[in-house]
């Protein structure tokens, strides 16, 4: 089930520099491979090609993850780096050291079809202005997050931990920043990577939450 969307991360760049928009990273040292967080080099995948461009376009220096990315960029090694949540005390940290600037996705069918094949369940969302670090409002994507279950599981005890999730929504929001937009209703909005488990069916259903689109992908997408 989905349950929120992770605060998107983009580029980052220094204030300072020429760079405003991601066609200027052309030829420029970006932090790359990220070895060890594969999801953050699709979500980097997804970055470049929003503007129609891809490794070859840039000069890509490898980190094994978001951490050393912008330590990368605080050491000067790098023109542009994948930083984590504008909310993260990290980036915050290095923002006040070095201020920064985040660069947009590009909006239209290429960011949509690189989503779509590369992050399932994702789709454009901003970065609003006074997010952590950032100055004014960017686009971006949200990153679903989701619950997995084992097809061992009940499909009681799939229902009543949906259930429980479904209705303490507002007893969630306090947890997290990410947290304070979620809402149960939202929980069975997207097409999930897996099929959906018979009991957290059975919730949706009885929360009328439950649509014709994700009915015709359970039945294409269960064995």
């Amino acid at each position: 089930m989905y349950i929120f969307s992770l605060v998107p991360a983009n580029l980052v760049v220094r204030q300072d520099s020429d760079i405003y928009k991601l066609t200027d990273l052309k030829g420029k040292r970006v932090t790359s491979d990220f070895s060890g967080e594969i999801s953050v080099k699709l979500q980097l995948d997804v970055t470049l090609a929003s503007a129609g461009m891809t490794w070859d376009d840039v000069v890509p220096v490898p980190v094994p993850n978001m951490p050393a990315s912008l330590k990368s960029m605080q050491e000067g090694r790098v023109d542009a780096a994948f930083g984590m949540a504008p909310t993260v005390p990290l980036v915050m940290e290095l923002d006040a050291a070095i201020p920064l600037r985040i660069l947009p996705c590009e909006p239209g069918p290429q960011f949509e079809k690189a989503l779509a094949e590369l992050l399932p369940g994702s789709k454009p969302a901003p970065i609003f202005k006074g997010m952590g670090i950032a100055k004014e409002e960017v686009l971006s994507h949200d990153l679903p997050f989701t619950f997995y279950a084992s097809t061992n599981l009940s499909d009681e005890a799939a229902y009543q931990v949906v259930k429980a999730v479904f209705e303490n929504a507002e007893e969630m929001k306090p947890l997290h920043v990410v947290m304070s937009r979620f809402e149960g209703k939202t929980m069975a909005s997207r097409v999930p990577t897996a099929p959906f488990h018979n009991g957290a069916i059975r919730l949706y259903k009885e929360k009328d939450v439950w649509s014709q689109e994700l009915e015709d992908y359970q039945k294409k997408s269960s064995p």
